[in-house]
């Protein structure tokens, strides 16, 4: 039986009333969506006010009294190891000022893709900071050559100092020390890259916070000496920092370790990140 032009009527009456009864919820959701960007903007302005008062309140009156400890300590040398202990806490402050700093700008910052060879970026910067340590050499070795990705290469370049400069401190009285660059591609056709040592590793229930930052995986860890623990500098912000840049790219990664088998870490830079390499 068909309905009746009054059914009919009724019927597309009910449609065009369920139609503006959810235009209305859909303009509430996008009201509320919009409130809460702009609550989510008056954040991250805050949140860059407060960098910026870290970096000039803080920081200003810490390289003040590092200043005063250089003269008070070219007028009064009996008392220089005294200062010397003052500039010492002064420097490691500023250090974490300025860990914290990075840790907080990365989080802001632009993320800005570009092409090169990530094997050429990672030799460079081991180089620059062999440089800072002759008396620690380490051999570095990269399975492939012209390793070319798609990423924001100021960004990975502090990645792999970062990861690089806790190869160096961890490797500390290892003789023959091999830091190794390379690529994997898993079971479900993923590309890792990846950066491995031969340094002392570290236990299984440290790499479950390896990536967290002020978590050190040297401190508690029975495969280093009291003695190396405590002559380790750093905060554990190295590696939070790494987890960040490689989120940041829309990537993955992991740890693995082996006791005496050094510390592997693998990632890569997301979908966007273009792949080309020929093999050493």
């Amino acid at each position: 039986m068909k309905p009746t032009e009054n059914e009919l009527y009724n019927e597309i009456s009910q449609i065009n009333s369920d139609l503006t009864r959810l235009r209305r919820e859909v303009d509430k959701k996008n009201q509320l969506l919009n409130e809460a960007n702009d609550q989510l903007e008056v954040l991250n302005q805050d949140l860059r006010q407060f960098s910026y008062a870290v970096s000039h309140d803080l920081r200003n009156p810490l390289l003040g009294i590092y200043d005063l400890c250089n003269v008070l300590m070219g007028q009064h040398a009996g008392i220089r190891p005294d200062i010397d202990k003052i500039r010492y806490t002064v420097s490691e402050m500023l250090e974490m000022i300025g860990a914290l700093l990075m840790l907080g700008q990365i989080k802001s910052a632009q993320l800005k893709r570009e092409t090169f060879f990530l094997d050429q970026l990672f030799l460079e910067v081991a180089r620059d900071i062999q440089s800072r340590n002759p008396a620690h050499k380490i051999t570095l070795i990269t399975e492939v050559e012209q390793l070319q990705v798609s990423a924001d290469k100021a960004l990975v370049r502090v990645l792999l100092t970062n990861i690089l400069e806790n190869c160096w401190k961890y490797t500390l009285g290892i003789d023959q020390v091999n830091v190794r660059l390379g690529t994997v591609q898993t079971s479900k056709k993923e590309q890792f890259f990846f950066i491995q040592d031969n340094g002392p590793g570290v236990p299984k229930e440290a790499l479950e916070v390896i990536f967290d930052p002020f978590r050190r995986a040297i401190e508690g860890n029975d495969h280093h000496s009291q003695q190396e623990q405590k002559s380790v500098s750093g905060y554990g912000i190295g590696l939070g920092t790494v987890f960040r840049i490689v989120r940041k790219h829309q990537g993955e990664i992991y740890a693995e370790s082996e006791h005496n088998q050094g510390l592997t870490i693998f990632f890569n830079f997301g979908s966007s990140s273009r792949l080309k390499s020929h093999t050493c």
